[in-house]
């Protein structure tokens, strides 16, 4: 739906005026032709039509987009996917719509997008939307392998199979996935001298590529060895932060430490500190601080003649009970047990 729209009503009026528009379109379309017509998002929706002929979809729905603009003075654009053969296909046809709109900008105010309009322009036009970009950056600083190679191979499959790009094309597509790398290094904490280094010869090793394949392969690879050095980066990260937190502590261990405590201290949540715990100490953070004040209180109990209510109040625990069944649970005796065993060793 027209832009303009949502610029000049508010969000209520534009979805009213949307409900009025898609139900006009599906009461016009199922008086002419068989249809089925679902929402998408918030200001798309999609046809499914029991038709193989572009060019009579291509007419129909163009005499349907002029009454839309006659009757409620709004522009629409419409994208027809290629012809399936069955349903199960359907995203097949929807993914080459939606790949339609993303060039919509080539045909100006064409009211109709088909694929026999993009290919006038696939070998002067490279693939590689913005969101496509944003979503790699995002997945490579975050270390995500999988997802990083699964997004590369589509853009390269449609870059270098697909459509067979004029030279100029290529050049273009090449300096645009060095740039995303650029991107990436600059977004980076920590960066290799190394990977500073190749920043700059990364566009002439592309283009030296002696046929696509390799090219494919060096592109691949460039990013995967971003993905490692960014994993690299967070673990020594990580690593850095868990000492910190221990440090930590072993400083506050005698006061009612707890999780969100942590998690404030270093401006994290608390459902991360608990995972990054568990991953660099094997034991979850109640299980590790208990440990410790059990530790520091046979410590104490060792070198002191103290009350067992005192030592609880010593390392921490709220109640006296509680600190009695925290430390059965990692000594297997009582703290008074355990008492009585230190001064019998000290007697001997």
């Amino acid at each position: 739906m027209d832009q303009e729209i949502e610029k000049n009503v508010s969000t209520e009026g534009f979805f009213v005026i949307k409900k009025q528009i898609f139900s006009w379109i599906e009461k016009y379309l199922k008086a002419k032709v068989q249809v089925e017509m679902f929402e998408f998002d918030y200001k798309r929706s999609i046809l499914i039509l029991p038709e193989r002929d572009t060019a009579k979809i291509t007419r129909e729905l163009n005499e349907l987009l002029l009454k839309i603009e006659e009757t409620f003075e709004v522009n629409m654009i419409a994208a027809v996917g290629n012809s399936v053969d069955s349903l199960y296909q359907a995203n097949e046809s929807f993914r080459s719509a939606v790949n339609l709109l993303e060039y919509q900008f080539v045909w100006g105010n064409h009211l109709i997008l088909t694929d026999d309009d993009l290919k006038e322009f696939k070998n002067e036009i490279y693939y590689y939307p913005l969101d496509m970009e944003r979503t790699l950056i995002e997945h490579v600083l975050k270390g995500r392998k999988e997802e990083v190679t699964q997004i590369l191979e589509r853009i390269l499959e449609e870059n270098l199979t697909s459509r067979n790009l004029a030279p100029d094309a290529l050049s273009q597509f090449i300096f645009a996935i060095v740039a995303t790398s650029n991107r990436i290094m600059h977004q980076m904490i920590t960066v290799d001298k190394q990977i500073l280094e190749q920043r700059e010869i990364n566009y002439i090793e592309l283009k030296m590529s002696e046929n696509k394949e390799q090219l494919k392969q060096k592109i691949v690879e460039l990013f995967v060895n971003l993905v490692d050095h960014c994993v690299q980066e967070t673990e020594k990260r990580e690593d850095t932060m868990i000492d910190e937190m221990i440090g930590f502590i072993h400083e506050h261990y005698d006061t009612d430490l707890s999780l969100t405590d942590i998690a404030e201290q270093f401006n994290l949540s608390s459902g991360y500190v608990g995972i990054l715990f568990k991953k660099s100490t094997g034991e979850n953070f109640k299980d590790y601080l208990n440990i410790y004040k059990v530790q520091k209180a046979k410590e104490i109990l060792e070198t002191e003649d103290i009350k067992i209510k005192d030592l609880a109040q010593r390392v921490g625990c709220n109640t006296t009970n509680t600190f009695i069944r925290m430390f059965k649970k990692y000594v297997g005796i009582s703290p008074g047990q355990y008492g009585e065993q230190v001064k019998e060793k000290r007697n001997k």
